[in-house]
């Protein structure tokens, strides 16, 4: 007996010792979160070091397509320079030139937001980068939804905290109520970690709309305007720590089962990785900015995994639906047979491809979807396809109400809150999947396809056109009767879109000779990176999708 005790004491001495230092630890972290400490993500160009060689390897500033669009925006405030702040300005009279009439045109406004390109950018993308697939969608809506965003649904957060509330009750169950005093000392750690993760989450139902209502109100205060900013960013970041605190109570049970209840600890670990999944709200994902043609900073490139395998460059595309992706770098375990088989194009279908879906996972920050269809290029097709490519493996096509090459998007298929939408902040070299983490300043029906919006190129005549806010466009296109049946749009020509009564500004450039759109014969308005250059905008996921410019 002696030696029993003995051995006893040597083993729960350090597991003691060891919850104790760790509980004044998880103790220094929570008053560290009570004053508002902010964790920023940095840019894709500086955290993460598998970002494509091709990268930018400095952000010294030099002239670029969008007034200010150069300069990386300060890491703690959600900056868009090149709207005015008189945004919400009259755009004139009531009556529109329709893309399918010839109505009477609206006087010629203001437009706002020059700069200029440089041909002696950064190494760019190829020539010919894919445009959105131009296959529209049957059917849009068409309203402009007020400037105040929804509450953010939190279903799946009440369920992980009701998951964690049980797995709190479960652990005190299977240790201090069963006698079992070592095990419950070693309990002490997760059921901090536990109580951290729950009070974090209960502060983001109770806070982050208000947040978000401060930001909106503040716009006109620079000063209190940045504090709200950071005030959001740090109800961000709570949200992430979550998931740490999660993964290190999950971690710590086979510590507790070490002193006897090793079934309740493996079914408890179980409860808290639901948790997990369902207590997901955010997440930052880094953005590399490619350059093509000249113009710095065009195509948003994220990383991701298809079935397991390496991580990999996609296109970050709201003018598709569907993720396309190299047949040779997707994980082959437990794949399966295909379920369909199609063929697709993008851009002017030039090139044409083969493609076989997979009802297969995808991942995103080491957090994985469930199953989901992703559309597999046949090999014999993928090389001339990666031909008109950038420097990327896949293109991820997000928009809803565009359902081409395929109907399904793979980041709904994420847990938690993380498939409602995404916001693409390409100033600051990321996106953030979740609920809109800022304020709504104005909310379009549809995405990518706008039915309509007021375009002004130049001194024509403003025009009530279908308009789509395709990140993949490039550098976009425009119907021939825009320009006054003109064959081009010039270097130094200004241009301006409108909601759809012309009275809100919802971004403007001017073009230079490099960033300038083509003239089609027609179809609607595809305003490629322009738009994401000058503002911060959120596209929702469901229904038939919803396009929001953010508060700057």
């Amino acid at each position: 007996m002696k030696m029993s005790t003995l051995v006893v004491g040597a083993v729960a001495a350090p597991a003691i010792v060891t919850s104790v230092c760790l509980l004044s630890a998880a103790a220094a972290g929570a008053t560290t979160e009570e004053a508002g400490a902010s964790s920023v993500s940095k840019s894709a160009d500086t955290s993460d070091p598998s970002t494509p060689p091709s990268s930018p390897g400095s952000d010294t500033d030099e002239p670029g397509a969008i007034t200010a669009s150069d300069d990386d925006a300060d890491p703690l405030s959600d900056v868009d320079a090149d709207l005015d702040a008189d945004d919400d300005e009259s755009g004139g009279a009531a009556d529109f030139n329709a893309d399918d009439d010839s109505g009477e045109s609206i006087p010629a406004g203001e437009a706002a937001g020059s700069g200029d390109a440089d041909a002696d950018a950064d190494q760019s993308g190829p020539e010919s980068v894919p445009n959105s697939a131009r296959r529209y969608a049957s059917e849009s809506l068409v309203t402009l939804d007020t400037v105040v965003d929804e509450e953010p649904e939190a279903d799946t957060v009440d369920l992980a905290l009701q998951q964690i509330a049980q797995a709190r009750d479960e652990l005190y169950s299977a240790t201090w109520d069963s006698g079992l005093i070592l095990a419950g000392l070693a309990a002490m750690l997760p059921q901090m970690y536990l109580s951290g993760a729950t009070t974090s989450l209960e502060r983001w139902e109770h806070d982050h709309a208000r947040l978000q209502e401060e930001f909106a109100a503040t716009v006109d205060n620079p000063f209190a305007h940045w504090i709200a900013g950071l005030r959001i960013e740090n109800s961000i970041q709570r949200t992430i720590r979550v998931q740490r605190q999660l993964d290190a109570a999950e971690d710590w049970l086979p510590v507790v089962g070490w002193f006897g209840p090793r079934d309740a600890m493996a079914a408890i670990a179980e409860l808290v990785d639901k948790a997990a999944d369902n207590g997901l709200v955010y997440q930052i994902l880094d953005l590399y900015m490619e350059n093509v043609d000249g113009v710095r900073h065009v195509n948003p490139i994220m990383r991701m995994s298809v079935n397991g395998g390496e991580y990999v460059d996609v296109l970050l595309d709201t003018g598709s639906l569907g993720l396309v992706i190299d047949p040779q770098l997707i994980g082959l375990k437990n794949i399966g047979a295909p379920f369909d088989h199609g063929t697709g194009c993008y851009g002017d279908c030039s090139v044409e491809y083969a493609w076989d879906a997979y009802n297969i996972p995808v991942a995103v920050n080491g957090i994985e979807s469930s199953p989901t269809p992703v559309l597999v290029v046949t090999l014999d097709t993928w090389y001339a396809l990666s031909e008109t490519n950038g420097a990327y493996d896949g293109i991820l096509g997000i928009g809803a109400n565009n359902p081409y090459p395929f109907p399904s998007n793979p980041l709904t298929a994420l847990p938690g809150l993380l498939n409602q939408g995404v916001l693409i902040q390409e100033r600051r070299r990321r996106a953030i999947l979740g609920p809109n983490p800022y304020s709504a300043r104005v909310t379009l029906d549809g995405a990518p396809i706008i039915r309509d919006l007021v375009v002004q190129v130049g001194d024509h005549d403003r025009w009530l056109v279908e308009t789509w806010i395709d990140s993949g466009g490039i550098f976009g296109t425009v119907p021939k009767n825009v320009v006054g049946g003109d064959d081009s749009v010039p270097a130094g020509t200004p241009i301006s879109v409108y909601t759809e009564d012309g009275e809100t500004l919802l971004f403007a450039y001017t073009t230079t000779q490099a960033n300038k759109p083509d003239v089609v014969p027609g179809g609607p308005v595809i305003m490629g990176f322009p738009p994401f250059q000058a503002a911060s905008i959120y596209v929702d996921f469901r229904g038939s999708g919803k396009t929001i410019f953010n508060h700057a």
